[in-house]
């Protein structure tokens, strides 16, 4: 009896390994993954769809199974797919866990390793390739033909130029002889060819990278989670957030180490993907605190005021009015009393030159295409406004701005009409920025030494502040990435022009005779 319970339990523990073996890949049950999965549905097709949340939840093997649930339902050559990572070395990983779905789930499936290529026996292929850069786009991609692009880790990409060049390769063909339909007559498509394929781009996602910033404006901000955003009538784009507490199958102490992380801005993105917990990659993130942004006051007239400039036309320019503490104590509007140490820098006000429509920016870094002197009147237009406000009692001086405003200075004898001359006939003056060897290096040291102060409430430091009003300042400001080869500098980047004129006023040389910076 004993030897027959031993045969049976080994053929019970065989059929178990069987049945393991037919499941390639299985949805966690009632989760996000099978909400994700249906948008890819040509009955719940919504075009755009961004996957996000912290860590452990699955996200890479459902993007590939996002691709995966076409395959074999008759469209051949017209279902081609791409998903993307931002670097090559980051593509081994994904490559793996492809192996893991597809080699099970279908074993007539080939890959080419030269191409990065899985071709399957009704002639669908799925490739898997990097695209750091719109050099990389024109390279690889420009003119080719995908029904599926996948972005995995969509915020390693630092601006949206990338993910929207790729979506431009969006298109299929009604049949091998017709032409092209192009990305945006798509919405056409489905009056010419009831069974074309269900065009799709999808990405994945946690809330922190370099590119965190474009991709919480693109998807987070436009719509609640799950709410479908439509265009001409049909659904568009929307995103989904998943959970490693969705996830059964993960090991507990995996979801144990992320309670207990100490630190509650990585708490915050690693364990509840919080799109609103500051980026502790980026420089000024884990100094960035509630300290920071305050609400606004009228600056008494002792505190000495400064204009600082960064210049723009294609991309935005960026002004700051800045305030300096010497000490005196002022009443805010619920009655308390602030008294900042002295040389604390307050940003009172900006104006920032990118075009907005009902009040958020419509494309980043975008700007408006201004000449100087249209954008000196506009200046000049919100100071006058400052002055009947918050600034009523204090002068304006002249700060400092980009030299580069004084470039064709030398040019038909020195009469050609440069930014800086242009915009002082029109009554704005400047002095000019410090931009020495090491400037940048150290303007972003001044600002991490100033933003530790005021985290730490440190009164025998000098304190920076933002008042809530300066809504892209404090928007931008605590996104700024490092520079990757020189680690104690700002990483030049999309919408860092607040930025360059905040740095410019933390470096401005003293009027005195010192010849060196302040060391504020």
């Amino acid at each position: 009896m004993s030897a027959a319970r031993g045969v049976k339990r080994r053929e019970v523990s065989r059929k178990r390994k069987a049945d393991k073996k037919k499941v390639a890949w299985s949805p966690l049950p009632n989760s996000s993954q099978i909400s994700f999965l249906l948008t890819g549905q040509k009955e719940f097709l919504v075009k755009e769809v961004l996957y996000h949340g912290g860590r452990g939840f699955g996200k890479s093997e459902c993007l590939i199974v996002a691709y995966l649930q076409h395959v074999g339902k008759g469209y051949g050559a017209r279902w081609t797919g791409v998903i993307l990572r931002r670097e090559i070395k980051s593509l081994k990983d994904l490559i793996s866990k492809s192996y893991r779905i597809i080699g099970a789930a279908f074993p007539g499936a080939t890959f080419n390793k030269t191409h990065r290529c899985w071709t399957f026996p009704g002639g669908e292929k799925l490739y898997f390739d990097f695209c750091k850069t719109e050099s990389d786009y024109e390279q690889k991609h420009h003119g080719n033909e995908y029904q599926f692009i996948g972005f995995d880790e969509l915020s390693t990409w630092e601006s949206d130029a990338v993910y929207s060049l790729m979506k431009t390769c969006l298109r299929t063909r009604r049949n091998e002889d017709d032409e092209d339909i192009e990305d945006d007559e798509d919405e056409l498509e489905e009056v010419y060819d009831p069974d074309a394929p269900p065009l799709q781009v999808r990405a994945t996602t946690n809330p922190y990278g370099r590119g965190k910033g474009w991709v919480k404006d693109y998807f987070i901000d436009r719509a609640p989670v799950g709410e479908i955003v439509y265009r001409r009538g049909r659904p568009h784009l929307m995103h989904i957030k998943g959970s490693v507490y969705e996830n059964i199958r993960i090991i507990k102490s995996y979801i144990e180490e992320l309670e207990c992380e100490p630190d509650p801005v990585k708490k915050a993105a690693y364990l509840y993907g919080d799109w609103n917990s500051i980026d502790i990659a980026a420089i000024f993130g884990y100094h960035w605190s509630e300290h920071t942004v305050i609400d606004p006051f009228e600056i008494p007239s002792c505190w000495p005021v400064h204009r600082s400039y960064d210049d723009g036309s294609d991309s935005p320019f960026a002004m700051l009015w800045t305030a300096e503490a010497d000490g005196t104590e002022v009443a805010l509007k619920d009655g308390t009393k602030f008294r900042p140490p002295a040389g604390s820098i307050i940003v009172v006000a900006e104006d920032y030159g990118t075009e907005e429509k009902n009040g958020k920016q419509v494309r980043r870094n975008k700007g408006l295409n201004m000449s100087a002197r249209p954008i000196a009147r506009r200046l000049l237009k919100r100071e006058a406004g400052l002055q009947e406000g918050l600034l009523r009692n204090c002068k304006i001086l002249p700060g400092p701005a980009d030299t580069s405003t004084h470039t064709g200075k030398n040019i038909d004898k020195g009469t050609y009409p440069t930014v800086f001359k242009e915009m002082k006939a029109e009554g704005l003056k400047f002095i000019d920025a410090y931009k020495a060897n090491g400037s940048r290096e150290m303007s972003a040291g001044i600002m991490i030494e100033r933003l530790d102060a005021t985290k730490k409430q440190d009164m025998t430091r000098p304190h920076i502040y933002f008042f809530n009003t300066c809504k892209y300042s404090v928007k931008f400001m605590p996104e700024l990435n490092r520079h990757p080869d020189k680690a104690g500098e700002v990483a030049k980047g999309p919408d860092d022009h607040l930025w360059d004129a905040l740095a410019y006023r933390l470096t401005m040389k003293k009027k005195s005779k010192t010849t060196g910076v302040n060391p504020f």
